[in-house]
């Protein structure tokens, strides 16, 4: 098989409180430049239960005799950790990294920005946002109409999700990435740099959490590097 016959497919999975919206600006240009795209809306019932999405989006491609690039962001590293197994790269774009045993949530993550941003509903049990704080703790520099639309677009999500510790690593087995954000004030760049050295090829983005709209170039760019990569293996 030579490379020019590799079908690539990019599954790309949303981080905490989002959907998959979140790939707006990315999917169409990954699509036209000739990748395959599948963006995932998470359930939040469960991070198991997420990850069972995610698993179910690799397997799918496998059978179609594709190759899979998971994609998550925030978030949705812990997903694409514990459903991941049968993916060819995992790439973390300012997420969590989490290892067996761990939750996706990690307080050395929590900035000061976050804590505004989050309102706790339901007796402390679901996670929701304040618009005005959520658009200055991940989407400062994010253009005005896009981070308008962002939040308005947020929905709850049960705190179990980050609580729930996973079974399965798949980072440990599969060649993985991770893309750092240096201006993020939502997820702390110090510890982004820190769980990036658990799969140690890293990038650096001067951009805020939100990438995918602040970055879309850079990002965008990164990605079809990998996928080049994963192509000639």
């Amino acid at each position: 098989m030579t490379t020019s016959d590799v079908r690539i497919r990019f599954v790309l999975v949303h981080g905490a409180c989002h959907g998959a919206w979140t790939w707006e600006t990315v999917a169409p240009r990954l699509e036209a430049h000739g990748w395959l795209v599948t963006a995932p809306e998470l359930p939040f019932t469960s991070m198991h239960e997420d990850a069972r999405v995610v698993r179910d989006a690799v397997a799918a491609a496998r059978e179609r005799g594709e190759r899979v690039i998971l994609v998550g962001h925030s978030y949705g590293g812990g997903p694409i950790t514990q459903g991941g197994a049968e993916a060819d790269h995992l790439v973390y774009a300012a997420a969590a990294v989490p290892d067996v045993g761990e939750p996706t949530d990690d307080e050395r993550t929590i900035t000061p920005e976050a804590l505004r941003a989050a309102v706790m509903l339901e007796n402390n049990t679901v996670l929701s946002m304040d618009p005005q704080h959520a658009a200055a703790s991940f989407l400062q520099r994010t253009d005005p109409d896009l981070a308008r639309r962002a939040v308005e677009r947020l929905r709850p999500q049960p705190v179990l999700c980050f609580e729930e510790p996973l079974t399965e690593a798949a980072w440990r087995h599969v060649p993985s990435s991770y893309i750092v954000a240096t201006d993020d004030r939502s997820f702390a760049t110090d510890f982004q740099r820190v769980l990036a050295a658990r799969v140690r090829d890293v990038i650096e983005l001067d951009c805020d959490h939100s990438m995918y709209y602040s970055a879309t170039d850079g990002l965008v760019r990164r990605l079809e590097e990998i996928a080049a990569e994963v192509a000639s293996r």
